[in-house]
C-alpha cells in the first residue's frame, strides 16, 4: 500500500497492522486477477485481503458474523465487486476489536481512498452519491459542533447575566449604606468607596463580556442556520441523485425483462365460485416457496431481531426491549421488516403489491397488536401476515387470501379491515408462538434494574450488570445499550473482566469453553457474555462443578460464601 507521497506502506506488520494472534487466518476462494479487474479494484482488493487477515477467523465464519452473503464478501476480496464504505469500515473495526489495537489514521484514510477510487472507476454515479453522503455526514457533524457552540455561548451568557445582576445588587447595597452612614462613619466610607470602585470596574468588565458574548451568540446562530441550510440542500441533492439512479435501473429492467406472468400482473383477482383454500394454487405456491427457503423460521427470526434492534437503538437510547418503544416507532417496523424480508429472500418488487413470491403477487402485513389491517386494495390478494408479541418474546407467520368472507364487516378510518373469525381460522400458519431472544434486562425486578442503570458512568453500569446477573448469557445488544456505544460496548465488557477479579467474579465469552464446560455453565454464542462468582472449593461444597485455577479447585459461590479474589488478573 502507498501513501499520498507515493512511498510504500507495509500493512502486514509493525505499528500499521499488528500480526493476528494465533493460527487463525482467512483462506480466499480465488486470487485477485489484475487482468480481469480495474487497477483501482485490484489495489483495493489487495488491501482488503490484508485487513481481512486481522479479524482472526475464516471467510465462512466472518460472513456469518457480519450477516453478509459469503459469495458477496468473496467477490469484494477478489476485486470483482467494489464493497460499500460501511463494509470497509466494519472490516477495519472487526480487525481492531480482534487485535485490541486500532488501525492508524493514515492506513484507515488510505483504505477509504482506495475504496472511493475503485467505486468511481466502477460506477461514477454510485461514487457521486457516496461523495454526497460523505459530504452530508460532514455537514451534519459540523452543524452539530455549531449547535454545541451555540449552547455553550448561551450558558456563558446566562452566567454573565447572573454575575451582572449580583454585582448590581451589591452596588445598590453599598450606595444605600454609604448614603445612610456618610455623616457618622467617614472612616468606613473610605473602605466602602474602594470596594465600590472595584465593583464598578468589575461590573463594567462583565458588561463588556456580556456584549461580546451576545455578538458571538448571534454569529454562532447565523453559522448554525447556514449549516442547517447546507444539510437540507445536500439532502435534496442526494434524494435527486438517488431518484435518478432508481429511474436508470427501472429503465434497464424494462429493457431486459420480458412480459410478466398473468398471476403476477393481476391486481385483485376475483372468484366466480365460493373460495376454497385447497383449490388456491397461488397460495399453495407461496407457502411452498417460504417453507423451501426457511423451513424452520431461522432466517425470519433473524430478520425480526435485526428490525427490532434497529428501532430499539440501544446504543443511543439505552433501551433493551420492544416494550419500551413508542407507538410511532412500532409503526416503522412494518417498512423495516418488509425491506429486510425482500433483501434476505431475494423477492422481486410487486406491482401493485409489496413483492413477488414464486411469481405470485403478495401483500405484506405486520403487527404487534394481535391484528392486521387489510386495505381495500388488497382484496382477494394473497397476504403474508407476520406478528411479533408486544414485548418481542415470540412471533407468528401465516398466509391467507383476503377474500370478503375472510374480512370483518367494518373498517377503520383508513378503510382497513381486520380478519374475521373465519379469516383467522383460514390462515395457513407456518410458524406459531416461535420464540425470539430477549434481553435479560426485560425480566429483572425494578430494584435490580435501577441498581444497574442508575450510575452515570458507562463502565460502572457494565460492571453492575455482571455483578447483578450471573449464570445467564448476556447478549451484545444489552451491553452496548448499557454502555450507550456500539463501538465501545464490548471494550467495556473486556475491562469488566479485569475490574471484577478482586471480587471473585469471572466474566466469560465463547473462547472460555473449557471453563464453561468445567463449571457446567450455559453454552455461549459468538456475541454473548456470562459472569459467575467463584470461591475456593471447600468440603461442604460437595459435588459442585469446579475448575482448576492456579493449582486450586474453584467452584460457583453460594450467597453465604465470602468474597475471594481470583488468582489471576487476565484470562
Amino acid at each position: 500500500m502507498a501513501n499520498q507521497d507515493g512511498a510504500e506502506i507495509d500493512l502486514s506488520e509493525g505499528e500499521w497492522l499488528p500480526q493476528p494472534r494465533g493460527a487463525r487466518t482467512m483462506i480466499f476462494q480465488k486470487d485477485v486477477d489484475p487482468t480481469s479487474v480495474s487497477p483501482e479494484s485490484y489495489a483495493l482488493a489487495i488491501e482488503l485481503r490484508a485487513l481481512a487477515q486481522r479479524v482472526g477467523t475464516s471467510l465462512n465464519a466472518y460472513a456469518r458474523r457480519v450477516n453478509w452473503d459469503r459469495s458477496t464478501i468473496s467477490r469484494y476480496l477478489s476485486g470483482v465487486l467494489v464493497p460499500p464504505a460501511d463494509f470497509v469500515e466494519r472490516l477495519i473495526l472487526d480487525g481492531d476489536r480482534h487485535l485490541g489495537v486500532e488501525l492508524t489514521v493514515d492506513a484507515r484514510t488510505l483504505v477509504h481512498r482506495l475504496q472511493r477510487e475503485a467505486l468511481r472507476a466502477a460506477s461514477p454515479t454510485s461514487a457521486d452519491i457516496q461523495d454526497l453522503r460523505d459530504e452530508l455526514a460532514e455537514a451534519e457533524r459540523h452543524s452539530g459542533l455549531l449547535q454545541q457552540e451555540t449552547r455553550l455561548l448561551r450558558d456563558m451568557l446566562k452566567a454573565a447575566h447572573s454575575q451582572l445582576d449580583e454585582q448590581e445588587v451589591q452596588i445598590r447595597a453599598i450606595e444605600r449604606s454609604a448614603a445612610a452612614d456618610r455623616l457618622t462613619q467617614r472612616a468606613e466610607l473610605a473602605v466602602w468607596s474602594t470596594n465600590y470602585e472595584g465593583l464598578r470596574s468589575e461590573r463594567d468588565r462583565l458588561q463588556s463580556l456580556l456584549d461580546k458574548l451576545k455578538h458571538e451568540l448571534v454569529e454562532a446562530e447565523r453559522r448554525a442556520a447556514t449549516a442547517e441550510e447546507r444539510c437540507a440542500a445536500l439532502e435534496r441533492q442526494l434524494e435527486a441523485a438517488e431518484e435518478a439512479e432508481d429511474e436508470e435501473w427501472e429503465e434497464l429492467e424494462r429493457r431486459t425483462q420480458g412480459p410478466v406472468s398473468s398471476s403476477a400482473s393481476s391486481n385483485s383477482p376475483t372468484f366466480s365460485a365460493p373460495y376454497k383454500a385447497n383449490d388456491d394454487t397461488d397460495l399453495q405456491a407461496v407457502v411452498l416457496e417460504l417453507e423451501r427457503q426457511d423451513p424452520v423460521g431461522q432466517r425470519m427470526a433473524s430478520i425480526l431481531v435485526a428490525a427490532m434492534d434497529r428501532v430499539i437503538d440501544g446504543p443511543r437510547t439505552g433501551r433493551f426491549h420492544l416494550g419500551q418503544i413508542s407507538a410511532l416507532e412500532r409503526s416503522s417496523l412494518h417498512a423495516i421488516t418488509a425491506n429486510l424480508i425482500q433483501h434476505e429472500f431475494g423477492f422481486p418488487d410487486g406491482h401493485p403489491t409489496d413483492f413477488l413470491v414464486a411469481g405470485i403477487q403478495v401483500r405484506y402485513r405486520f403487527s404487534t397488536l394481535q391484528g392486521w389491517g387489510i386495505p381495500a386494495s388488497a382484496l382477494n390478494q394473497v397476504c403474508l401476515l407476520v406478528e411479533v408479541g408486544e414485548e418481542g418474546r415470540h412471533w407468528n407467520m401465516g398466509i391467507v387470501r383476503a377474500t370478503p368472507e375472510h374480512l370483518g364487516s367494518y373498517g377503520n378510518r383508513d378503510g382497513k379491515r381486520h380478519l374475521s373469525a373465519t379469516g383467522v381460522s383460514a390462515v395457513r400458519w407456518l410458524h406459531r408462538e416461535a420464540m425470539l431472544p430477549i434481553s435479560v434486562m426485560a425480566d429483572l425486578p425494578a430494584a435490580t434494574l435501577e441498581n444497574i442503570t442508575c450510575h452515570k458512568n458507562a463502565q460502572v453500569r457494565v460492571d453492575n450488570l455482571f455483578r447483578s446477573i450471573q449464570g445467564r448469557p448476556i447478549d451484545r445488544q444489552t451491553i452496548v445499550a448499557l454502555a450507550r456505544s456500539a463501538i465501545h460496548g464490548e471494550r467495556r465488557a473486556r475491562e469488566s473482566r479485569a475490574r471484577l477479579v478482586p471480587e471473585g467474579i469471572l466474566v466469560l465469552t465463547l473462547r472460555d469453553d473449557q471453563l464453561i464446560s468445567d463449571l457446567q455453565l450455559p453454552a455461549l454464542g459468538p456475541s454473548q457474555w456470562l459472569s459467575i462468582r467463584l470461591v475456593r472449593m471447600q468440603p461442604d461444597h460437595g459435588s459442585t462443578p469446579s475448575t482448576l485455577l492456579a493449582g486450586e479447585r474453584w467452584c460457583a459461590a453460594r450467597l453465604q460464601d465470602p468474597i475471594e479474589e481470583l488468582p489471576m488478573r487476565r484470562y
